[in-house]
C-alpha cells in the first residue's frame, strides 16, 4: 500500500501552508488500521503500516500537540521501537503524501527520532534522564509536474534533562521536573520568515491519583514548531505575515483519567495559557 497516495492527513490548525486539506477531507470519514509487526526481541520491534503513537512519540509538549491524537488522521509508514531498563527510543517515518509520476502535488513525509536515556535509575524511585528528540518534514518531488512548489525541509530538535521521583504512596504517584532546549531549522526553502530559532521550556509535572498537573514556561525567539500547538512559536497562526521578535508564556494543564479496566477509560483535559 502506498500510504498518502490518496488523501493527505487532515490537521486542525494552521501551520502547513500551501496545502488545502479541505479539498481532500470533509466531514466524518473512517480509516482502517493495518499494521505488520516484527518483534525481534521483547525490547526491539519493527512495524509497517499504522504507527504506534502512544505517549506522543516521547516528544516534549512544544514539539507535539496532544490534539493531533484526536483531530489528525493516523500516522502510517515505518517505525522502530526499542525499550529496556535504561533506554527507550522511537524512530519513525510518517509518509503523508505519496506521489506517482506526473502528479500535481508534492510528496511529503515526516521523519522523527525520540529517545530517553536514564543516567540514574535507582530502586528508591529516583530517575534522571537525558531526552534527545528530532523531527523533520520534507516536501519535494522529482517526478511530479507541478512548477508552483519548491523543495522544502524543516526540522525541530530538542534535548535537556529530566528528573523524576516516584512515591510509594496511595495518592501521590510521582513528581517530574525537566528543562528542554529546543531549536528550529529551515534548511531548504523560504516558506517561513525564520531560518533558525530557539526556545527554552522548563516544566513541572505532578501525578496525584487520577489527576495529572503540568506547568511550563516557554521562552522563544524566531521559533516555529512543526507538530506542536501554534501557541509555541513566534509566527502568528491568525494574522498573515505577523511575527513576534521574542515571546514568553506560561502554560498550565490539568488532566483527569478514570481508569476502569484495560478495555475502558475516560479522560478530560484542560489548559490555561498566559502570554
Amino acid at each position: 500500500r502506498y500510504w498518502g497516495s490518496e488523501i493527505y492527513p487532515c490537521y486542525s490548525y494552521l501551520g502547513i501552508a500551501e496545502w488545502e486539506s479541505e479539498r481532500y477531507q470533509k466531514g466524518v470519514h473512517i480509516l482502517p488500521i493495518m499494521r505488520a509487526q516484527f518483534s525481534i526481541t521483547d525490547s526491539f520491534h519493527i512495524l509497517f503500516g499504522t504507527l504506534y503513537n502512544r505517549n506522543n512519540h516521547l516528544l516534549c509538549t512544544p514539539l507535539y500537540n496532544n490534539e493531533l491524537n484526536y483531530s489528525s488522521d493516523l500516522e502510517s509508514g515505518v517505525q522502530i521501537l526499542y525499550e529496556n531498563y535504561f533506554h527507550s527510543s522511537d524512530l519513525w517515518v510518517n509518509w503523508q503524501s505519496f506521489i506517482f509520476e506526473n502528479d500535481m502535488h508534492q510528496e511529503m513525509f515526516v521523519f522523527g527520532y525520540s529517545s530517553h536515556t536514564n543516567i540514574i535509575n535507582t530502586d528508591s524511585g529516583l530517575k534522571i534522564g537525558i531526552p534527545l528528540q528530532f523531527v523533520a518534514q520534507h516536501r519535494g518531488g522529482e517526478i511530479n509536474i507541478s512548477e508552483t512548489h519548491s523543495i522544502q525541509t524543516y526540522s525541530n530538535h530538542a534535548t535537556g534533562v529530566i528528573g523524576k521521583y516516584s512515591f510509594n504512596r496511595k495518592y501521590l504517584k510521582d513528581i517530574s521536573i525537566g528543562c528542554y532546549y529546543i531549536g528550529f531549522l529551515q534548511s531548504v526553502g523560504s516558506l517561513y520568515p525564520f531560518d533558525y530559532g530557539w526556545a527554552v521550556y522548563p516544566e513541572l509535572s505532578i501525578n496525584i491519583q487520577d489527576f495529572r498537573l503540568e506547568m511550563g514556561y516557554f521562552v522563544g525567539k524566531d521559533f516555529i514548531t512543526l507538530l506542536g500547538s501554534p501557541h509555541f512559536g513566534n509566527l502568528s497562526a491568525k494574522t498573515p505575515d505577523m511575527t513576534f521578535d521574542k515571546m514568553d508564556m506560561f502554560m498550565a494543564e490539568i488532566e483527569y483519567c478514570y481508569y476502569r479496566s484495560k478495555y475502558f477509560s475516560f479522560g478530560i483535559e484542560g489548559s490555561v495559557i498566559h502570554y
